[in-house]
């Protein structure tokens, strides 16, 4: 006997409509997750390259 494992293209079109409903609503709200996380990463990588003092290291600084 050989068991053959389903793509995910067939796995997903063989489910209910409710089922493939939350499916895609998991996924949309996974994407927008990452959207998200993607956004704050360009944000806080331009805010470092804006900021000369986050190139140099901590132990640079000069005491007072």
């Amino acid at each position: 006997m050989r068991a053959v494992t389903p793509t995910p293209e067939q796995l997903y079109s063989k489910m209910s409509p409710d089922l493939r409903r939350k499916v895609d609503a998991s996924r949309a709200q996974r994407m927008a997750a990452e959207a998200a996380v993607q956004q704050q990463f360009g944000a806080q990588t331009q805010a470092a390259i804006a900021d000369p003092d986050a190139q140099k290291p901590v132990w640079a600084e000069q005491r007072k």
